[in-house]
């Protein structure tokens, strides 16, 4: 893909913000070369598991709602962190962590990014996740070199005892 020279020199000046939605994640593997989850295996996964294999032509949003309303949020929640947290990065997203981003927003809540970044020995920003309105960004962001990286639907690493943290729903977190 032929990125524009404008687009280059704007991405130098770190003036540009990189928005990773549905379908960034696709192309990394597991340890056994199993492809990313998308949408419809997800669905499929959540509906045998927690509602009997039904629900199958329903949105993620509400196979979700309906698991978590008919079982432990925290076991949904759990189940989907098992099955999002062996993946690692493909050698494209790898490349993400070489440009200097203004930002990153992501509605993804596996680890793609963040384990790119931490392969990437070299990444000239250090990525800084952010995954709820309730985080300081402020205080979080310290230096010229910290990249924040909002997860609008919530992270696997931050499943919650008292209220579900992975958002299932088309509806960001708020960020100040």
């Amino acid at each position: 893909m032929k990125i524009s020279p404008s687009l280059v020199e704007e991405i130098k000046r770190e003036n540009v913000v990189l928005f990773l939605g549905a379908g960034a994640s696709m192309g990394a593997t597991d340890c056994a070369g199993n492809a990313m989850y998308g949408v419809s295996s997800l669905i499929e996964k959540l509906s045998d598991r927690f509602l009997g294999g039904e629900a199958k032509s329903f949105s993620l949003a509400t196979v979700s709602e309906l698991a978590m309303s008919e079982h432990d949020p925290i076991a949904v929640q759990i189940f989907i962190k098992k099955l999002f947290e062996d993946f690692e990065p493909a050698d494209f997203h790898l490349k993400i962590s070489l440009f200097r981003w203004k930002s990153i927003y992501s509605t993804n809540y596996d680890l793609i990014i963040e384990k790119a970044y931490s392969k990437v020995g070299d990444a000239p920003k250090k990525l800084v996740p952010i995954y709820s309105s309730t985080d300081r960004i402020d205080s979080l962001i310290a230096t010229s070199s910290d990249l924040p990286y909002v997860k609008l639907h919530g992270c696997i690493t931050k499943i919650s005892e008292t209220r579900s943290s992975i958002n299932f729903n088309n509806r960001p977190i708020r960020v100040p």
